[in-house]
């Protein structure tokens, strides 16, 4: 949530699968934040999930020609930055965050920096350069 607050966006945009759709966690966070959170309808989820789907069976140029559709389709209602808030769809959209990094917020890179961060408060940072086993 701090790289979403951090944008002073209000119009948040969310991409992922339908099982983090269903837990609503990000959708949560989001509203509990008094932002708007737009995710897509259930025609929109559909194509989420087959661009999913065509990323996992080797696919990625059809993957992302449907993925970015979807981030348009959300860009279109309001969304001013789209949380990628699963695995896949950073893979699928890796050209579209090149190109417009400012648009979107990779949850999977956050956590890994949070986790780092979580690391280096509590055993510093020569620790983690110098422990060649992680």
């Amino acid at each position: 949530m701090k790289e979403v607050l951090a944008t002073k966006k209000k119009n948040i945009g969310l991409l992922a699968t339908n099982a983090t759709m269903y837990m609503g966690l990000y959708q949560k966070n989001i509203e509990n934040k008094y932002l708007n959170c737009i995710t897509p309808d259930k025609e929109s989820q559909d194509k989420v999930m087959e661009s999913i789907y065509l990323l996992k069976s080797g696919n990625k140029k059809m993957a992302e020609a449907i993925m970015k559709k979807q981030a348009e389709a959300l860009f279109s209602r309001g969304a001013e930055i789209i949380v990628l808030g699963c695995t896949e769809v950073p893979v699928i959209l890796e050209n579209e965050i090149n190109n417009y990094p400012d648009k979107y917020i990779d949850s999977t890179s956050t956590l890994v920096r949070a986790s780092i961060h979580w690391y280096e408060s509590r055993v510093g940072k020569q620790n983690l350069m110098i422990n060649k086993n992680i």
